[in-house]
């Protein structure tokens, strides 16, 4: 018997100095090919560093240190979220 699997995806982004982009850059480019959340890592704790990585189309922006359990918390809570808008899109198919 089969089952029906939905798979669930996120990126999770550590904001670490890349040679040939930065993460600012990473996230523009996944956010032309998915939807899925982008959660950025950073030790970049400036209000501007936040806001640009927030409007570039990242969904959380975490700073260094974090708790491991908060990230795996709010991570469930994107999959929830998601799991809820897909059920209520499928409601008004």
């Amino acid at each position: 018997m089969a089952e029906n699997r939905v798979v669930q995806r996120i990126e999770v982004m550590d904001m670490l100095t890349m040679p040939d982009m930065d993460g600012f850059e990473v996230c523009r480019r996944l956010r032309d090919i998915t939807v899925a959340p982008i959660l950025f890592l950073s030790a970049k704790n400036e209000d501007t560093d936040k806001i640009l990585g927030l409007g570039l189309g990242g969904d959380d922006y975490i700073t260094k240190p974090f708790s491991p359990k908060e990230v795996a918390y709010r991570m469930k809570a994107y999959f929830r979220r998601h799991q809820y808008f897909q059920c209520k899109e499928n409601m008004y198919l």
